[in-house]
């Protein structure tokens, strides 16, 4: 008996290279999102790793026992996500209470529902996005993740017990039931789906529980203790095979999947999962042998650390992108921000280390000592958050809430009434001396902006300029958006050209909320054939990105005569005195320099 207990409990080695490529996958997204776009899908191998190793144990402790003690089993799970989550709280909370204090603000609420593991719901009832990698971004963004994963912890002995009452002896039926219940989750995960706002779908426990689910049904018939440490050479040169042959094609999906496509989400995501499921079988069987080719130093380490990792670098990130300009160097500030991810998951470790294994009596009192200090500046930061009054922040926002204002406002009087009737034919000597002065513009470009009928479509620093760019442009059509990216825009056109408002002139700013591919700039082009296009590219220098983005515009806009790139970004790269704090949206002045800029090539083509 004691055997077979050793052999049922026996320690997978490759499963740390699984773990490293989960998270590898992860924090590549996040540092450089133009190269690794398809790395979020690192998020459900974690999930399927889960399910398995879980479910696979439950099975192990119900051997010899007559049923399965919940509140024990799930108490267990559960404390083991809790030490590093208060290490990361304690490190990164003083952080901002002493030097960004604008982010702990609205802090409170993530800490609390993320130490409650409820941060996916807090964050969908809240709007925050995990696509929104962007000035301001909440430093906890990525704790979506552990709420779906604690409330599974919850939900997985529960459904294991109602299982074993209904199927006592068939595991067949089991494995059924998880599938189909992985089925279920993946539809919905398509059904939530809105390509305006995915947070539903994304964030989910019902969503995104089918990779959970997937990794459970292995477990029945998969299970790690019956698979055999000796196979024939055949067996296992075939598991070779095929463990190379997934491997590679999760590697392709990181790297060619994006996380705005529609496909992700009906069906995608769940094949990923299969496939993800086929390399994980050939990682736990003992005699594939393909683990131990994984085994090296860092891959182990990486794979041991993964969890904190995982932890520690959306707040390492959103502290260090908020201080620099990373879009000269992203690849240079990519590998910076993941040394100081590997040292500060490493420091968190040995403080926690010395709490519950100190070496000797000094580091218990130095760490527990430290620890205390750190964890009373977290709890006086969040239940006496500072105050902090941002006037630009607070200007920023006025701005843009007004310019919606007046974008919805002009479109229900053109509901109403043409636009050509709602202008008057000519402008007056006063008119035009008003534009002279404010804009800097002759009167040949002040008179071809206001004869011009033309579409405006754009994020947010298109919508930062609305009120004078409506003012120059009193004939155009203008629709700007927060956060809005490029894979978005055909829609929007297409929406436009069946209700008229697509004009022969089409102005977009676009780009400055992620990367994008050259199918959505064709398509586009596609749909705006026959137009004149204008393209504002982007100038965010805190956005790792930038440069990736205007490269495109540049090199696939060649391809079309009726494509004409404004260059922004070249303009004012050396005027940070024209923008607010996040050196992306322009001030007043900015704003004149942008609306200057772009009458000079429309007009001038």
């Amino acid at each position: 008996m004691e055997k077979v207990k050793k052999k049922k409990y026996r320690y997978i080695k490759g499963l740390d290279s699984f773990r490293a490529l989960g998270v590898l996958g992860i924090i590549l997204y996040h540092l450089i999102p133009q190269a690794v776009p398809g790395g979020f899908l690192g998020v459900p191998l974690f999930f399927l790793l889960s399910g398995y190793l879980l479910t696979d144990h439950l099975k192990v402790e119900l051997q010899g026992k007559s049923e399965i003690k919940f509140f024990s089993y799930f108490f267990r799970r559960v404390k083991s996500l809790y030490p590093m989550l208060l290490m990361m709280f304690i490190f990164t909370i003083p952080y901002m209470f002493f030097l960004q204090k604008n982010l702990l603000e609205k802090a409170a609420g993530a800490v609390v529902s993320s130490l409650l593991l409820v941060n996916n719901w807090w964050q969908v009832l809240n709007g925050s996005s995990y696509f929104e990698k962007f000035t301001n971004q909440s430093p906890y963004t990525h704790l979506w993740f552990l709420g779906v994963l604690g409330q599974l912890y919850l939900f997985l002995p529960l459904i294991f017990i109602l299982l074993q009452k209904l199927f006592k002896n068939k595991n067949g039926k089991k494995f059924l039931a998880f599938f189909v219940l992985s089925v279920v989750s993946a539809v919905l995960f398509g059904l939530f789906f809105s390509p305006e706002n995915p947070n539903r779908s994304y964030y989910g426990t019902d969503t995104r529980a089918f990779s959970f689910f997937i990794g459970s049904a292995m477990a029945y018939f998969w299970p790690s203790y019956r698979l055999k440490e000796k196979i024939n050479r055949n067996s296992r040169n075939v598991f070779k095979v095929l463990g190379f042959l997934s491997l590679l094609g999760i590697i392709a999906c990181f790297l060619l999947v994006t996380d705005h496509s529609s496909r992700v989400y009906y069906g995608g995501m769940y094949a990923f999962t299969l496939l993800s499921g086929l390399l994980l079988m050939i990682v736990v069987h003992p005699g594939a042998e393909f683990g131990k080719l994984f085994q090296g130093k860092v891959v182990t380490y990486l794979g041991s650390r993964s969890y904190g990792i995982y932890l520690m670098q959306y707040p390492v990130m959103v502290f260090y992108e908020q201080r620099l300009n990373v879009a000269k160097n992203p690849y240079i500030h990519a590998l910076i921000e993941f040394i100081l991810i590997i040292m500060v998951t490493e420091l968190a470790h040995f403080l926690l280390k010395q709490l519950v294994k100190p070496k000797n009596k000094y580091f218990f009192l130095g760490g527990s000592a430290i620890t205390l200090v750190l964890l009373g500046i977290s709890i006086y930061g969040l239940v006496n958050p500072p105050k902090v009054v941002n006037e630009s922040q607070t200007e920023l926002e006025s701005t843009l809430a007004k310019n919606k204002e007046l974008i919805e406002q002009k479109t229900d009087e053109q509901e109403k009434t043409t636009t050509s009737s709602t202008v008057e034919e000519t402008l007056s000597e006063e008119q035009i001396a008003t534009l002279k002065e404010e804009f800097g513009l002759n009167e040949k470009e002040i008179a071809y902006a206001y004869k011009t009928s033309g579409t405006a479509v754009g994020d947010s620093v298109l919508l930062s300029t609305a009120e004078d760019l409506i003012k120059v442009f009193p004939k155009m059509n203008v629709d700007g958006k927060i956060g809005r990216q490029v894979y978005q825009a055909p829609e929007i056109l297409k929406e436009m050209a069946a209700t008229g408002q697509l004009h022969d002139t089409v102005l977009i700013g676009l780009g400055t909320n992620g990367t994008f591919n050259s199918s959505y700039f064709e398509e586009i082009m596609t749909l705006l054939k026959g137009k004149e296009v204008y393209w504002v590219n982007v100038h965010a220098p805190n956005v790792r990105w930038q440069n990736t983005v205007n490269d495109t515009l540049s090199e696939l806009g060649k391809k079309y005569k009726n494509f004409h790139l404004i260059d922004w970004n070249k303009e004012a790269q050396n005027h940070p005195e024209w923008f607010y704090d996040d050196q992306i949206h322009p001030k007043p002045t900015g704003v004149k320099a942008y609306i200057k800029l772009v009458v000079e090539k429309m007009s001038g083509k």
